[in-house]
């Protein structure tokens, strides 16, 4: 009964925005409904003179960035003595001095916010906090100064000490979480930027690590763990990464869509362009920090942004762009949850309860949802790959069948002229010296012979080279390079070029016919060379040997000077080729593709001392 009656007591006495505590059922509240606001649009009362105004009910407790200060009260009692930890429910605001009246006495000052160095605190965390020990059926009064460069919110909580504990503790394994996520997705997505050259998944990088940074700065993640970076560059740092996410973006979003109607790419290039400017803009703010009272002006920017960002990815879904359907949808969730998130940054809508925890959670949701875009991109890329590829083996065929027909003819033309001049010399002594017919025909016919048995055995060399593509066989690798250097004999005796052969008795079983191709290709890129870069005492050398690991090195090296340094790492792209106009750039990338598709082996170059050096390692 008595306890009953001392509550009613108390609560007549603390009518006023009082709070009474019973330690008994007290784990945490929020103190927005029991929080008076008092602006001072000077910003320079001191306490003495605040404890006088009239501080009144708000129906806000946001406030957009302002170069007032913002006052906030409220008192407490409790029933026993109970120690209470009070926090403000925004990380980063600037300047925070709380002000603890007892029994109507002043008993304390605190002075919190970012711009004090944290390691003068008695909690050190990311959020401005205090503890207090409140002894019983005394009442205590808070009248907090609030003055930021950014928004300002004047919600506070408390929290028992097992509570708050328990608090610090789930959010270090949140913000770790949303840490490691974010630097697995980077990483991921890095690598396949430097696999498949897509700028899309570059800019998606740099979105990403902005947000995240972007994210850390504004929860005063760095603020709590990089004690020793000047305070004002944190704090400038906000602004910078906030426009930076918001240029990545747009970026991002230009590779995705790669806008075709002139509206689009106007609105998008403008975006891009107002960004780069409130991000120079900024950038001043680390020697002028007043500046950053204009975010109510650079806002419109990020507005403008997204709503570019709607409305051009609207247009190409319009014109039925690849992806573009579920990507305007992507963007209408991304839009709506950064506009929220944005929109309680700067002071438009109020804070709620575990806003922190919202932010993390649903910059993930929005990295995540970008991936599934890029998903579907990266399918196409591996389909338009594959096709590419099977272009490339089809193109290289047809390529490869012509420079061997057009060698075919070349090495037909003495043997066809040979055959010509015998049968005319045969017919005239048929006609004119019919008694030594017979005798010329003993002499003449045996030539006539060899010439078809050349031009047997070049379309036997041919025919082998084409025939079976699909089906592994033995062969001998000499007999094959022997093949080769009779369909390239016209083409190496023309061109001055002598083939050293070092080649050991191996047989194997494999693809012939694209072991035939590759060994094709590099020979012909051999004699490019030669007959490109050197006068004199051209040279090629081929090497077949067994080593001492199981494996085959088969090495095709010339004499013509080398490859450029810087052409190195490109050597066996598609498309690239230190031919100028006379090379595809298909025949090199096509060599490693067989050597490492169809031969499970792989192709190294390097450049000797007088030439080019490829050396093919397979496994029997």
């Amino acid at each position: 009964m008595k306890k009953y009656i001392l509550i009613c007591i108390l609560f007549s006495n603390f009518l006023f925005a009082n709070i009474i505590l019973e330690n008994g059922s007290f784990n945490s509240l929020s103190l927005e409904k029991y929080t008076q606001i008092y602006i001072d649009e000077s910003s320079k009362l001191e306490f003495e003179e605040i404890k006088n105004k009239e501080f009144k009910n708000s129906l806000k407790s946001n406030f957009t960035a302002t170069n007032s200060a913002i006052w906030s009260y409220f008192s407490i009692s409790s029933l026993n003595n109970v120690e209470v930890f009070f926090e403000n429910i925004k990380a980063g605001l600037d300047f925070i001095d709380v002000y603890i009246v007892k029994n109507g006495e002043l008993i304390s000052k605190i002075e919190l916010g970012d711009y004090r160095n944290i390691n003068l605190r008695d909690i050190k965390t990311k959020n401005s906090a205090f503890s207090l020990n409140i002894e019983a059926n005394s009442k205590y009064e808070f009248f907090i100064k609030h003055k930021s460069y950014s928004s300002i919110s004047t919600l506070w909580e408390i929290y028992s000490k097992n509570s708050y504990e328990e608090l610090l503790s789930f959010r270090s394994l949140i913000w770790g979480f949303f840490i490691g996520t974010i630097f697995i997705l980077a990483f991921h997505n890095l690598f396949i930027y430097f696999s498949t050259k897509e700028k899309a998944f570059l800019f998606y990088v740099v979105f990403i690590i902005s947000s995240a940074l972007y994210q850390l700065l504004v929860n005063g993640i760095f603020y709590e763990y990089f004690v020793n970076i000047d305070l004002n560059i944190i704090s400038g740092l906000n602004w910078i990464f906030a426009f930076c996410t918001l240029l990545a973006t747009l970026v991002f979003h230009f590779f995705i869509i790669k806008p075709k109607s002139k509206l689009s790419f106007n609105l998008i290039l403008l975006a891009i362009v107002l960004t780069i400017f409130a991000l120079i803009y900024y950038s001043f703010c680390f020697k002028y920090p007043e500046i950053r009272y204009s975010v109510k002006y650079t806002n419109m920017v990020s507005f403008f942004a997204m709503f570019t960002l709607l409305f051009t990815s609207f247009l190409a879904y319009k014109d039925r762009e690849k992806y573009a359907k579920i990507y305007f949808l992507i963007l209408v969730i991304y839009v709506i949850l950064a506009f929220y998130i944005v929109s309680v940054l700067i002071g438009f809508f109020d804070y709620f309860e575990n806003f922190w925890l919202f932010v993390p959670i649903v910059t993930l949701i929005d990295v995540s949802l970008f991936t599934i875009i890029l998903y579907s991109k990266l399918k196409e890329i591996e389909k338009q790959r594959r096709e590419q590829e099977h272009f490339i083996l089809s193109q290289a065929r047809f390529t490869s069948l012509g420079n061997n027909v057009a060698n075919m003819i070349h090495q037909w033309k003495n043997p066809i002229a040979q055959i010509g001049s015998q049968v005319t010399l045969l017919e005239t002594t048929y006609y004119f010296d019919k008694e030594n017919y017979i005798d010329t025909s003993k002499e003449v016919i045996p030539h006539i012979k060899d010439s078809i048995l050349f031009l047997k055995d070049t379309m036997n060399d041919i025919y082998n080279f084409y025939r079976n593509p699909l089906e592994k066989e033995s062969f001998f690798i000499k007999e094959q390079v022997d093949t080769l250097l009779r369909i390239l004999k016209n083409e190496l005796e023309i061109n001055n070029i002598r083939v050293n052969l070092d080649i050991e008795d191996i047989e194997i079983y494999s693809y012939k016919t694209s072991f035939l191709n590759i060994i094709m290709i590099l020979l012909e890129n051999a004699i490019f060379q030669l007959k490109t870069f050197k006068e004199k005492d051209r040279k090629i050398i081929v090497v077949a040997e067994n080593l001492a690991d199981g494996k085959i090195r088969v090495l095709v090296e010339d004499n013509g000077g080398g490859i450029a340094i810087e052409h190195l790492d490109s050597i066996f792209s598609l498309n690239f080729s230190t031919k100028s106009e006379l090379g595809s750039g298909i025949g090199l990338a096509l060599a490693k593709k067989l050597v490492e598709k169809r031969l499970n082996g792989r192709i190294i170059v390097e450049n000797r001392s007088k030439g080019a050096s490829f050396t093919i390692l397979l496994t029997v």
